[in-house]
Protein backbone atom coordinates (compact mmCIF):
# COMPACT_ATOMS: atom_id res chain seq x y z
CA UNK A 1 0.00 0.00 0.00
CA UNK A 2 1.28 3.29 -1.18
CA UNK A 3 2.15 5.85 1.91
CA UNK A 4 1.52 9.88 1.18
CA UNK A 5 5.14 11.39 1.83
CA UNK A 6 4.79 14.45 0.83
CA UNK A 7 4.62 17.65 -1.69
CA UNK A 8 6.62 18.65 -4.90
CA UNK A 9 5.91 21.24 -8.02
CA UNK A 10 5.61 19.42 -10.96
CA UNK A 11 6.81 19.75 -14.47
CA UNK A 12 3.40 21.50 -15.54
CA UNK A 13 3.46 23.73 -12.40
CA UNK A 14 0.93 22.45 -10.08
CA UNK A 15 1.39 21.64 -6.39
CA UNK A 16 1.83 17.21 -7.01
CA UNK A 17 1.51 14.93 -3.79
CA UNK A 18 4.38 12.15 -3.41
CA UNK A 19 3.95 8.85 -2.62
CA UNK A 20 6.18 5.79 -1.23
CA UNK A 21 5.61 2.54 -2.48
CA UNK A 22 5.15 -0.34 0.00
CA UNK A 23 6.47 -3.89 -0.54
CA UNK A 24 8.97 -4.82 -2.78
CA UNK A 25 9.58 -1.41 -4.15
CA UNK A 26 9.84 0.11 -0.68
CA UNK A 27 11.87 3.09 -0.41
CA UNK A 28 11.04 4.21 -4.36
CA UNK A 29 8.46 7.43 -4.86
CA UNK A 30 5.89 8.27 -7.13
CA UNK A 31 3.81 11.53 -7.70
CA UNK A 32 0.01 12.39 -8.57
CA UNK A 33 -0.80 16.05 -9.86
CA UNK A 34 -3.94 17.05 -10.21
CA UNK A 35 -3.32 18.47 -13.90
CA UNK A 36 -0.99 15.65 -15.66
CA UNK A 37 -2.12 12.29 -13.43
CA UNK A 38 0.25 9.98 -11.69
CA UNK A 39 4.63 10.21 -12.88
CA UNK A 40 5.57 6.80 -11.73
CA UNK A 41 8.98 6.97 -13.52
CA UNK A 42 11.53 5.06 -11.10
CA UNK A 43 14.87 6.29 -12.15
CA UNK A 44 17.64 6.88 -9.94
CA UNK A 45 17.42 10.58 -11.12
CA UNK A 46 13.77 11.03 -10.86
CA UNK A 47 14.50 9.77 -7.68
CA UNK A 48 17.13 11.52 -6.41
CA UNK A 49 15.05 14.50 -8.17
CA UNK A 50 11.96 13.62 -5.64
CA UNK A 51 14.25 13.60 -2.20
CA UNK A 52 15.83 16.83 -2.76
CA UNK A 53 13.02 18.63 -3.69
CA UNK A 54 10.02 17.40 -1.70
CA UNK A 55 8.63 19.03 1.41
CA UNK A 56 6.59 17.58 4.19
CA UNK A 57 3.76 20.22 4.73
CA UNK A 58 1.81 22.36 2.17
CA UNK A 59 2.71 25.74 4.33
CA UNK A 60 6.67 24.44 3.14
CA UNK A 61 5.75 23.42 -0.54
CA UNK A 62 3.80 27.27 -0.43
CA UNK A 63 6.73 29.06 0.90
CA UNK A 64 8.97 27.45 -1.27
CA UNK A 65 7.37 27.50 -4.50
CA UNK A 66 5.90 31.03 -3.39
CA UNK A 67 9.69 32.59 -3.12
CA UNK A 68 10.80 30.97 -6.72
CA UNK A 69 8.51 32.44 -7.94
CA UNK A 70 9.50 35.88 -7.22
CA UNK A 71 12.80 35.66 -6.93
CA UNK A 72 12.68 34.84 -10.50
CA UNK A 73 11.17 37.36 -11.92
CA UNK A 74 10.86 36.46 -15.47
CA UNK A 75 9.30 39.27 -17.94
CA UNK A 76 7.93 38.60 -21.17
CA UNK A 77 10.43 39.38 -23.87
CA UNK A 78 9.32 40.29 -27.51
CA UNK A 79 10.65 39.87 -30.11
CA UNK A 80 10.37 41.03 -33.74
CA UNK A 81 11.10 38.67 -37.08
CA UNK A 82 11.94 40.60 -39.94
CA UNK A 83 10.91 39.14 -43.63
CA UNK A 84 12.30 40.30 -46.54
CA UNK A 85 9.65 39.99 -49.06
CA UNK A 86 11.73 41.36 -51.74
CA UNK A 87 13.57 38.71 -53.22
CA UNK A 88 15.87 38.82 -57.02
CA UNK A 89 14.67 36.10 -59.69
CA UNK A 90 18.39 34.64 -58.70
CA UNK A 91 17.27 34.14 -55.24
CA UNK A 92 13.84 32.81 -55.68
CA UNK A 93 13.52 28.89 -56.14
CA UNK A 94 13.17 27.57 -59.42
CA UNK A 95 9.69 25.94 -60.35
CA UNK A 96 9.73 23.16 -62.28
CA UNK A 97 6.76 21.35 -63.22
CA UNK A 98 6.93 18.02 -65.02
CA UNK A 99 4.18 17.75 -67.92
CA UNK A 100 3.02 14.09 -69.31
CA UNK A 101 4.52 13.67 -72.69
CA UNK A 102 2.90 10.39 -73.08
CA UNK A 103 -0.38 8.75 -72.42
CA UNK A 104 -0.40 5.62 -69.67
CA UNK A 105 0.22 2.16 -71.73
CA UNK A 106 -3.29 -0.45 -71.79
CA UNK A 107 -2.88 -3.21 -69.51
CA UNK A 108 -3.21 -6.66 -70.90
CA UNK A 109 -6.22 -8.43 -69.29
CA UNK A 110 -3.59 -11.64 -68.57
CA UNK A 111 -4.96 -10.87 -64.81
CA UNK A 112 -8.41 -11.44 -65.25
CA UNK A 113 -7.14 -15.12 -66.87
CA UNK A 114 -4.67 -16.26 -64.21
CA UNK A 115 -7.68 -15.55 -61.58
CA UNK A 116 -10.01 -17.85 -63.21
CA UNK A 117 -7.80 -20.55 -63.37
CA UNK A 118 -6.76 -20.48 -59.61
CA UNK A 119 -10.29 -20.13 -59.04
CA UNK A 120 -10.74 -23.18 -61.20
CA UNK A 121 -7.97 -24.88 -59.25
CA UNK A 122 -9.53 -24.09 -55.50
CA UNK A 123 -12.83 -25.32 -55.96
CA UNK A 124 -11.86 -28.53 -58.14
CA UNK A 125 -9.59 -29.43 -54.42
CA UNK A 126 -12.68 -28.03 -52.19
CA UNK A 127 -14.49 -30.74 -54.10
CA UNK A 128 -12.21 -33.40 -54.36
CA UNK A 129 -11.78 -32.66 -50.60
CA UNK A 130 -15.35 -32.52 -49.90
CA UNK A 131 -15.85 -36.35 -51.96
CA UNK A 132 -12.89 -37.66 -50.31
CA UNK A 133 -14.68 -36.74 -46.97
CA UNK A 134 -17.79 -38.83 -47.37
Amino acid sequence: MAEEKGFIQCACGERATVWEWGGQKAGKFFTRCPKCGMNQCAGLERQQEINKEMVLTISEYEDKYNENQSSQGFEPIETTIEVDRNLSDSEALPKTVFEATTEPEETKQTGILAMCVGLAVASGLFVGYRLGVR
